[in-house]
């Protein structure tokens, strides 16, 4: 007999710092002239740290 089983996603971890969340949805990194890394999506643009959670890139 086979054993299944599902994979439950983890829900975010606490985070304490207060740098911008990204949570979900297709952003791209690049660089600016002054080195900061700059995420966009769509016509939204985020700038500096970052926490990252579930983002995809393209």
């Amino acid at each position: 007999m086979a054993t299944v089983s599902s994979t439950v996603p983890l829900p975010p971890p606490t985070i304490t710092n207060t740098a911008t969340t990204i949570l979900g949805g297709t952003w791209t990194a690049s660089l600016n002239t002054g080195g900061v890394t700059v995420y966009t999506s769509g016509s939204a643009t985020i700038s500096g740290p970052v926490n990252l959670w579930g983002g995809r890139h393209p």
